[in-house]
């Protein structure tokens, strides 16, 4: 059985991973924005060559980054400014419906969370 100690170490961890999740989608948001000023810079410059590969390989990059934004957030949800009241501890409800949710790990055939995890 666990702790109030143990649940204030996990809340803690919780809250840092998100906080460096945030730094990193922030890093990733400023890295993109300089990318992609880069290539309208050179599609400005040098209007005869195509660039359609270039923004093709760089799309994915957009969505890996807004993907990371949604699970920042979904992780942010669970830490103390989320969850239940100001404690950070998920409300029954909450605690129930994780109870329902089979880990992904056991259910044979299914390598990703289930839909209801993701933001």
């Amino acid at each position: 059985m666990a702790s109030q100690a143990d649940v204030d170490a996990l809340t803690a961890e919780v809250t840092q991973i998100s906080s460096d999740l945030d730094s990193v989608q922030t890093d990733l948001d400023n890295s993109t924005t300089k990318l992609q000023a880069e290539i309208d810079s050179l599609a400005a410059g040098n209007p005869q060559l195509d660039l359609s590969a270039l923004q093709a390989a760089v799309a994915p990059i957009d969505e890996a980054v807004a993907s990371l934004g949604e699970h920042a957030k979904a992780l942010g949800d669970l830490g103390p400014s989320g969850g239940g009241a100001e404690t950070g501890v998920p409300t029954a409800a909450a605690a129930s419906s994780a109870e329902e949710t089979p880990n992904p790990a056991s259910v044979p055939g299914q390598s990703s969370p289930p839909d209801n995890l993701n933001p």
